[in-house]
């Protein structure tokens, strides 16, 4: 009878274990798009055969959307588990204590090494030298798609990745030399009405700060905690200047007014329609450029990508690349009741189950380098034909050794965005573009002097404060009591208040019928 008592205990102990296993459900939010949707569905469906235990539930926000509601959720104690995060804004979480460092997790994985990992995206998600982020992709802007068959009819090879830029086009270089590239591959009518551009970045700036970027220029002082901004820089001011004369005055690519006003359409679009020649954007483009090029379709058309120019010190003849770069990865998120769970997924997500999964699908270069290097993100003989393009998606792992991240204080974009209200006017030729710059810098200038004196004053020193209250509370309960005290109060004084305290409090008056 005792044995079978404690096989029924035993029995009883471990179905409510199982129970509680069986219980656990992590929330995880991302604010990625169709595509990507469906390949985190199937590595989250893999994640779950794997851990029966763990059931997980996709959260999907919308970016714009993404930052404020996370940040009411983590206020209001209802925060997901893991969350999706990005250099940009990881340190309005990682500042308020609302992401875990991921140091002590790194154990728990053998094998695991956070040095696989590319350099540039764990430095971007690094805050006071602790990991909160771990990267999932790296995303170089650092890219030309370049359309082949107009190449070949302008009569020039393809380019190779050693191409440099200069603000004139360099005749005795040819192909080598992006600028005379763009003009060549420019093409006008009779009426000298432009019929195809040479070149179309994704947005304005993407050019910009490729320009400024590639000569060792940078827009603020510090990554990490930026105090001085030099967008009125002279060889900044002439970077915007240079990009905006190409399309106004060179007209060798398009104007960002005349892609939306007048062409009613977008610069990738411009691209698919063989309008551009060469388009500058991130591989996030891949998917939608697959699904409209199909091979054999009257749309096809030959289209790889390749190295975005670099500069040529005139001085030391020494080659500088760079160039802007998205990236992200997932945090787990302090308030988390299950943060072993929440690291399991972490890493799964983050790790070759959930990048092979997006690389597969051509919408994310893994951030493990080998990852970057090895098929299914590098096309081999056993990749399907709609998956080849682009062939030379090895340039991709070769962009990451120079990309430059934006400032990743949780303040830089507030203060970023005075600057950026001066596009349109800037790129559309409408105000004189050193103006707009120093215009739009004294006013962000202004705004971080008041974000960095309120970061600078002094700390309240609550441990004085709190000695101060407590005799201030001490001080009140005398001078309210005292009266009752025998301090120097005579028989008459005492005998009033042990009649007040007799009749206190007073009785109630007996109700009146109407």
């Amino acid at each position: 009878m005792i044995r079978f008592i404690k096989c029924l205990a035993t029995v009883s102990v471990l179905a409510l274990y199982t129970s509680a296993l069986a219980n656990i459900e992590l929330r995880f939010a991302v604010w990625d798009g169709d595509e990507a949707l469906k390949a985190l569905r199937g590595a989250l469906n893999q994640f779950e055969s794997e851990n029966p235990g763990i059931k997980v539930k996709l959260e999907n926000v919308p970016y714009n959307l993404y930052t404020q509601k996370l940040l009411a959720q983590y206020a209001a104690n209802v925060a997901p588990d893991i969350a999706m995060m990005e250099p940009p804004f990881f340190q309005k979480f990682a500042r308020r204590g609302a992401l875990m460092p991921l140091e002590q997790f790194f154990a728990n994985v053998p094998g695991f090494n956070i040095e696989d990992y590319y350099l540039p995206i764990r430095k971007a998600h690094t805050f006071h030298g602790k990991l909160y982020v771990l990267p999932r992709d790296i995303a170089p802007i650092g890219l030309i798609y370049y359309n082949k068959r107009l190449f070949d009819e302008s009569g020039i090879p393809y380019p190779d990745g050693s191409w440099t830029w200069n603000w004139e086009p360099r005749d005795d270089l040819r192909e080598k030399d992006f600028t005379w590239c763009m003009r060549q591959l420019t093409k006008k009518d009779a009426s000298g009405k432009v019929t195809q551009w040479g070149f179309c970045p994704a947005w304005s700036t993407a050019l910009a700060d490729t320009i400024v970027y590639s000569q060792g220029l940078r827009y603020a002082d510090n990554d990490e905690h930026p105090t001085k901004l030099f967008y009125t820089n002279p060889e900044i001011v002439k970077a915007y200047q240079w990009t905006t004369d190409l399309a106004l005055k060179r007209k060798w690519i398009p104007a960002p007014q005349e892609i939306t006003s007048v062409l009613q359409s977008s610069s990738s679009q411009l691209f698919l329609q063989q309008k551009v020649a060469m388009f500058q954007c991130g591989i996030w483009e891949v998917p939608g450029f697959r699904k409209a090029l199909k091979p054999g379709t009257k749309e096809f058309f030959e289209w790889d990508i390749t190295l975005a120019p670099g500069y040529r010190d005139p001085k030391t003849g020494v080659i500088r690349h760079g160039a802007p770069t998205g990236g992200s990865g997932y945090g787990i998120m302090s308030s988390t009741k299950h943060p072993k769970e929440s690291w399991l997924l972490t890493q799964f997500m983050a790790g070759e189950p959930g990048m092979m999964a997006m690389a597969k699908a051509g919408i994310a270069q893994p951030a493990i380098e080998k990852l970057a290097l090895s098929s299914p993100w590098i096309p081999d003989k056993d990749t399907p034909p709609e998956q080849r393009y682009p062939a030379s998606r090895i340039w991709t792992h070769r962009a990451v050794k120079d990309v430059v991240f934006e400032p990743t204080a949780d303040y830089w974009r507030e203060i970023k965005a005075f600057v950026d209200a001066k596009g349109d006017i800037i790129f559309n030729g409408t105000a004189p573009i050193a103006e707009s710059l120093r215009i739009g810098q004294g006013d962000a200038d202004a705004r971080l002097s008041q974000i960095l004196k309120q970061e600078n004053l002094p700390e309240i020193p609550w441990e004085y404060g709190g000695i101060g209250l407590l005799l201030a509370v001490a001080a009140l309960f005398v001078w309210i009591y005292r009266p009752d005290r025998q301090w120097k109060m005579t028989t008459r004084e005492r005998s009033e208040n042990r009649m007040a305290r007799a009749t206190w409090p007073p009785r109630p008056r007996a109700s009146t019928t109407w």
